[in-house]
């Protein structure tokens, strides 16, 4: 209560304060019968102590939201509890409340595409449409073999294996969202009953020409302010620059959002005839970029949804960008240039080395910033050493401009990993390095089988820490093979606990090998 009174904050930035803060300050200041003060307001609020959220079930994911404590007079922000702070920080979530016109405490509580229904249903209002208590409106009959022309989402091209030199990467703008706007994509268009029509590719849906659709009303300005973001950047300040990219960042994944709308059972203004269009004319968008790169002797690499990775002889900066422009001019969505990779690799399957992967590849572009997708140190489940040595064998790659400079890497990298291996099998890392995350898919005691988290799940309501589906969990790998299934992981990190090393070594050697393992695909 005196720090509060001396600093008299405007907003509290807290990690884990609606699950774990709060909560215990409430409970210390009713077992020591004082008043817990931390609102500006000077009316007392008496809060309800709560440890309990809400678990759901969204996308094939299980999603647990935390209890909200919010302020009154002040904000109060969870880092934790916040996909938008999260992920664009402070600017961020003020650029989608402003937006949303949601108070900005909710808005921090509440995902991206509740900020894009908010200003549609907002939208609505204003032009005197009525808006649904609840989705009402079916999923028309489909024949199976209707099911299978239609319903096929983004267009992925298996890409060619191995490494390539001197490769392009060029991709569509806020693409779907485009898309909606110029063919004017929305529930309320798609399928109408007064117009004729065969508009949409694919699946011959009409779509209405009388009438401006309401999504594409309230994505069109959103565009042009992401645009404009985008813009400004290139000639602000760092800081002024950090700030844009920010809010750009936060319009981003409200547009993300948008799209997978429209199929959302839940969605007011949903119906999956919408979604359907906007997938098919993004299939026929990424096809006529192909077939235009293609005309003008690039060859195609990779196609993933709205990018395209091309490569061709003696190709530069300016020859790309006019093919961006020519393929802008053709689709009238925005092609940019993405990069030019010194090297890029794409790799395979972890099942089936021959069978290749859409979303796993990484390379450096001629800038030497480097971009990867589906390693390792990109998922949330692998401990924080591991993620650590991979990331140390990528930056030594990164220094390579070719691929000869890349193979000749290859004795300096063993080296590093089996250093670390090392250290990791002499037992001198730190246990919170090791720990794992991984997400609670249901309640300790509805596991047929007694998985990791379950173990880790048990482990903590053992100690009188609640858990619930949806939870990300932390625990250490102590002994995978023990004949006793308890003793198999550990969530405590105190220093006596030990690790089971051989299994955190394959854990090394599998994140080693995604980088080690060089095939060039040049044909030299």
């Amino acid at each position: 209560n005196e720090l509060l009174q001396q600093y008299d904050p405007d907003l509290i930035l807290s990690e884990r304060g609606d699950s774990v803060l709060f909560p215990a300050l409430l409970k210390v200041a009713k077992r020591e019968k004082l008043q817990l003060l931390p609102d500006r307001d000077r009316v007392l609020t008496n809060r309800k102590i709560e440890t309990e959220g809400r678990t759901y079930f969204s996308y094939g994911r299980v999603i647990y939201k935390g209890p909200n404590y919010p302020l009154f007079g002040r904000w109060h922000i969870d880092g934790t509890n916040s996909f938008t702070q999260h992920e664009t920080g402070l600017a961020g979530v003020l650029e989608l409340a402003r937006l949303a016109r949601i108070p900005v405490q909710r808005l921090a509580r509440t995902s991206p595409g509740t900020a894009m229904t908010a200003i549609t249903l907002d939208l609505a209002l204003q032009q005197n449409i009525l808006v649904p208590w609840r989705k009402n409106e079916p999923e028309a009959y489909k024949t199976a073999l209707e099911l299978l022309t239609i319903d096929k989402g983004g267009l992925t091209y298996q890409p060619k294996l191995g490494a390539f030199e001197d490769v392009a990467e060029i991709d569509f703008a806020s693409m779907y969202p485009s898309l909606m706007v110029k063919h004017n994509l929305s529930p309320e268009t798609v399928l109408c009953r007064c117009c004729h029509n065969t508009q949409v590719p694919e699946a011959n849906y009409n779509v209405c020409e009388k009438r401006r659709g309401l999504m594409a009303i309230a994505l069109e300005p959103l565009i042009e302010r992401r645009r404009l973001y985008k813009q400004w950047m290139k000639t602000s300040d760092e800081q002024q620059r950090a700030i844009y990219d920010a809010r750009r960042t936060a319009i981003k994944w409200m547009l993300v959002s948008c799209f997978g709308y429209l199929g959302y059972k839940n969605a007011r203004f949903g119906r999956i005839e919408a979604h359907e269009a906007v997938t098919a004319w993004g299939r026929e968008t990424l096809l006529q970029a192909k077939t235009l790169a293609e005309s003008y002797g690039y060859e195609v690499l990779h196609a993933l949804t709205d990018s395209l990775w091309i490569r061709k002889a003696g190709m530069n900066e300016d020859d790309l960008k006019l093919l961006c422009a020519r393929i802008t001019m053709a689709t009238k969505i925005e092609m940019a240039l993405e990069g030019i990779y010194r090297w890029i690799e794409f790799l395979p399957s972890k099942v089936n080395a021959n069978r290749p992967v859409a979303c796993r590849y990484f390379g450096v572009f001629t800038n030497g910033k480097m971009k990867l997708r589906g390693l390792a140190c990109r998922r949330n489940d692998t401990p924080q050493f591991i993620k650590d040595v991979q990331q140390e064998l990528l930056t030594m790659l990164q220094q390579a401009s070719t691929l000869t400079e890349r193979a000749a890497l290859q004795p300096q990298l063993e080296a590093l990993w089996q250093e670390r291996g090392a250290q990791l099998e002499a037992g001198q890392i730190e246990l919170h390095r090791l720990q794992v995350r991984q997400v609670l898919s249901r309640d300790p005691e509805d596991y047929a089988v007694a998985t990791r988290a379950a173990l880790a799940a048990e482990q903590y309501r053992a100690a009188g820490v609640p858990v619930h589906p949806g939870e990300r969990l932390s625990y250490v790998l102590r002994d995978v093979k023990a004949t006793d299934k308890a003793a198999r992981v550990v969530v405590s990190s105190q220093a006596n606990e030990s690790y089971d090393s051989r299994e955190y070594l394959r854990l090394l050697r599998m994140a080693a090998d995604e980088v080690l393992a060089l095939k060039s695909a040049n044909g030299d």
